[in-house]
């Protein structure tokens, strides 16, 4: 067999359609599958929408340098969250599975117990050297869960820039998931939508008295006019976490081979806090106007649309801070050896009078997410256009690391990357706040893409008890125009479907006759 370099190889891996030459060469063997592994990098933006970046055709230019990036990459264009808040979203992308499947579907939930050892870090195993970084919260409880696999978890405070409340629970490493619920989710916490009122009124009192003496620290000042960001606990600046992805990156690569880091980081979510200078940097767009929907809330247009681009703003400074943190990798030589992948745990509505992601409601902005995979040395671009999921990272992960993929899994390997375009495969999101992880989801939407068609089931709500939704993405990406009752024969086939799906997942749930 003709020698192949490395280079060669992920060169035909990534424009290959289908991955059908990753296959061939995987077949055919030879001393090239034998060299090292590569190193793997994710990186995931917190609440970015594939709807506001102008990679996927947006009007405002939000996102130069991740188009700059794109044009070594492998490019979805109709990748999907596994939830629309960060618990679900994160944990389908750590464990390869659905929400209805891994049951984070809570708040600040967890990966059921059964499943917990399904996770990228623990599957990848000690042939790797595994890190992970989650300035959000819930998703560093995750990381927690799974801390037995982590050769290096890197606290959540590592790269603040000041205190707003303190996380405590960080101090007891016997039990620090126990000690988040009862002390900084329970004791202290005075969270708006998770716990507004702190358990103990003598820690709440000191929490308060601690939070007056420090607003200081996230105050509005000349290079921040709306203040510093904020996870809900501390303040950071984008630009000193953004150094500490790249300085944790080169350490990384300069010390072990070959290494996974997973860094989860809190920008663009709210609040929306860019520097100035993308204040006011964008140009103005007409949106369209979209119905409220009954289980929406009843925000005015005029303050989802400030918040549109008080939030747009902020990926454009998010954006910039990606291009010059591979600007930095790659004059290292980090980029020669080594995947990055570039997606997010949900996204962020502004439209049918609701804003953020607080909603049961799974249109597209909140879970159309973008996925970037640049793989080492130079690759030409490649766009896949089919539907793909958060959960096939997992599996894709552990393909590019010539690891076993377990069976039973919801996600596939990524088409591109050795797998194959699916049209008829379903990709499934889930919403279930309101309902117990432990018994079947009594409150629940559900949304399912196939092709170009889209379902969402909404069950269980006291507005709408059982309601179902159908679009055409292709002919309608606004979703402004329900097939379901026109439509009637794709509506029944994709209805069915789901709900034979959603029954079988529900199974194991069920109370024993």
């Amino acid at each position: 067999m003709a020698h192949l370099s490395r280079r060669d190889i992920l060169k035909l891996a990534a424009l290959a359609s289908g991955g059908a030459a990753w296959t061939a060469l995987r077949s055919r063997g030879g001393s090239a599958m034998q060299e090292q592994k590569p190193n793997i990098v994710v990186l995931v933006a917190d609440t970015m929408s594939a709807a506001n970046l102008s990679l996927y055709g947006y009007e405002r230019q939000t996102t130069p340098n991740l188009e700059r990036l794109a044009d070594r990459a492998i490019v979805y264009h109709s990748h999907y969250a596994g939830g629309n808040f960060t618990s679900p979203g994160t944990a389908t992308l750590l464990t390869g599975s659905f929400a209805w499947t891994h049951r984070t579907v809570n708040l600040g939930g967890l990966v059921r117990r059964s499943l917990a050892g399904q996770n990228i870090f623990h599957l990848l195993g000690p042939a790797y050297h595994r890190s992970g970084f989650a300035q959000n919260i819930w998703a560093d409880l995750l990381l927690r869960q799974f801390g037995d696999a982590l050769d290096w978890h890197i606290p959540a405070p590592t790269f603040m820039d000041g205190w707003g409340k303190r996380i405590v629970s960080h101090s007891f490493a016997k039990d620090s998931i126990g000690a988040y619920y009862a002390i900084d989710d329970f004791l202290i916490s005075t969270h708006p939508v998770v716990n507004p009122l702190a358990g103990s009124p003598s820690f709440g009192y000191i929490s308060l008295l601690y939070n007056l003496s420090h607003t200081d620290v996230g105050a509005p000042d000349a290079d921040h006019p709306y203040g510093l960001p904020t996870n809900g606990y501390y303040y950071f600046q984008n630009r000193v976490v953004y150094d500490g992805v790249r300085d944790s990156i080169l350490d990384l690569h300069g010390r072990h081979s070959p290494f996974f880091a997973y860094f989860h980081l809190m920008s663009p979510h709210a609040l929306y806090c860019p520097t100035r200078k993308f204040v006011d940097s964008l140009a103005n767009v007409e949106l369209p106007t979209k119905q409220m929907h009954p289980l929406g809330e009843r925000i005015n247009r005029r303050t989802l649309l400030e918040n549109r681009k008080n939030y747009d703003e902020f990926v454009a400074n998010v954006d910039a801070e990606m291009g010059r943190l591979f600007d930095s990798l790659e004059q290292a030589g980090v980029l020669e050896d080594t995947y990055f992948i570039i997606t997010s745990d949900h996204g962020e509505m502004f439209e049918r009078g609701v804003f953020g992601h607080a909603t049961p409601l799974l249109y597209e902005p909140i879970i159309h997410v973008p996925l970037l995979v640049i793989p080492p040395g130079p690759v030409q671009r490649l766009d896949i256009r089919t539907p793909t999921s958060n959960a096939d990272l997992l599996p894709t992960i552990l393909s590019l690391a010539k690891m076993p993929i377990p069976s039973g899994l919801d996600g596939r390997i990524l088409p591109g990357l050795g797998g194959e375009e699916d049209p008829e495969r379903p990709v499934i999101s889930v919403e279930a706040k309101e309902a117990s992880s432990f018994q079947p989801l009594a409150r629940v939407s559900l949304s399912m893409i196939k092709g170009t068609k889209k379902l969402t089931a909404y069950m269980g709500y006291n507005k709408s008890p059982e309601a179902f939704e159908l679009y055409d993405l292709h002919e309608d990406p606004d979703e402004k125009r329900d097939l379901f009752l026109q439509d009637t024969v794709t509506a029944a086939h994709m209805k069915e479907e789901l709900l034979d799906l959603f029954t079988q997942a529900e199974r194991p749930f069920q109370p024993t006759p």
